[in-house]
Order: C-alpha cells, then structure tokens, then sequence
C-alpha cells in the first residue's frame, strides 16, 4: 500500500503469489515492547497459511526494530509504518487493506495469541466455508499480560450461525469492543 506518509519496510514474503489463508492485522502505535509479546504468541504458532500485517501509526519508540527482529521467524510478514499519524480508526482500516488473506484476525499489538488459538480458528473457518467472519473468546489479563482478570461473561456462550448482520450485531454487540475477538471475511 502506498499513499501520504506511508513508508513500506520490513518485506513480504518472497511467495507473494499465494495469498494466504488468514491475515493478522495489527494496528499499532508506540507499544513496541507490547508488540514483541503479541509477535512471540503468533511466531510460536505460525503456519504457513497466515501473514502477519502491522500497520504503525508513526511509533517514536523501537516498534521497527521489534518487527524487523521478526522477519526470519514468521514466514510472510508486511510491516508499514505511516508518518504522519494516520490515529486510530483510519490505522484499522490501512492494516485491513494491506492484508492478502481470505479472512483478516484483527488483533491489539497489547493482546497476545493463546498457545492453540490459532489451531482453533483456522479450523472454525474451514469447517464454514460460507462464514463472513467469527467472534472468538476472550481471556482478561493485567498490562503485564501475567495476571489473569475477572471479566463479565459474553451474553452468547454457545456457537451460533448467524444469517444478517443486524441479529449478529445485536447478539455479540458486548463482543465488538474487544478487537482481538474478531475475525472478518475480507470480502
């Protein structure tokens, strides 16, 4: 992607042919030390069929040396880095459109992949080909990412297949807020 202000570095894989089968997206801005634990989870997991893309909204700390660190780890890895600040909203939307895969896992470069998370969600989207996208679970943690917290249980609990978007909007609307928690079918 290019535009004002975007500055393409660290390089995609040399396989750019194949698109892959899940993207993580990872807006990030000045949480370099943060990202380095969320890179770990998803490096530790990694399969061929995923690319990691991470967006960074002009980060003054070490977040391009925490990514480049990652390079030889994780097979198919973008990494832009916009200046100016593209803030919040527009920086989801850039790392969404860098993204090649059939289905985009946003994820908060201040969250972490949990050891067989991602197993558990490539084989949710296979087994519906026909999804548009999924809301996973959640588990609380300290800044740390060490402590456990409490949290308020989902109002769902059970799978369920959703046929609009209006019903599955009002049924995980207590689930919108957690970016991680969600996975999109890019068309």
């Amino acid at each position: 992607m290019t535009g004002p202000g975007a500055q393409p570095n660290a390089a995609r894989s040399p396989n750019v042919e194949a698109a892959p089968f899940l993207s993580f997206c990872v807006p990030t801005r000045n949480r370099a030390e943060c990202l380095r634990e969320l890179l770990e989870s998803i490096a530790a997991q990694a399969t061929p069929e995923i690319e990691v893309v991470i967006s960074d909204d002009a980060s003054p700390d070490q977040t391009a040396e925490v990514v480049a660190a990652f390079e030889n780890r994780l097979g198919s890895l973008d990494y832009q880095r916009h200046d100016p600040a593209l803030r919040y909203d527009r920086n989801v939307l850039s790392v969404v459109a860098q993204a090649r895969g059939k289905f985009c896992w946003l994820f908060g470069d201040d969250d972490r992949l949990e050891p067989g998370g991602l197993d558990a969600v490539l084989q949710a989207l296979k087994r519906d080909t026909g999804l548009t996208g999924l809301t996973t679970g959640r588990i609380s943690f300290d800044c740390t990412l060490t402590e456990r917290l409490p949290f308020r249980l989902f109002k769902q609990q059970t799978n369920r297949t959703f046929n609009d978007a209006a019903s599955a909007i009002r049924s995980l609307l207590d689930r919108l807020g957690f970016l991680s928690c969600q996975v999109i079918n890019r068309e």
